[in-house]
């Protein structure tokens, strides 16, 4: 690629990789930033569902715990099994 761009300067190798809209500057921001902010609202939406579900998991978890294993300080270690 670097023999095929030799004879050429590079404001010319430059306009070739750049290109060119042809709708106006801004019809191109309107667009652009419509879908930035669907794109933002999408990933927060998906952001609060994956805490709603990993909170509403932990609660459950804890639920189900015996009475005695949990305490209001944390866990207690009940038993622990021997390592021979």
């Amino acid at each position: 690629m670097d023999a095929a761009l030799a004879g050429e300067t590079t404001a010319q190798a430059q306009k070739q990789t750049t290109k060119e809209y042809k709708s106006p500057p801004h019809a191109l921001i309107w667009f652009f930033r419509k879908s930035r902010d669907l794109w933002k609202s999408k990933c927060q939406e998906l952001q609060a569902s994956i805490v709603l579900f990993f909170t509403t998991r932990r609660r459950q978890f804890l639920k189900r715990l015996d009475p005695w294993v949990r305490s209001d300080s944390g866990f207690r270690v009940i038993w622990r099994p021997s390592v021979n």
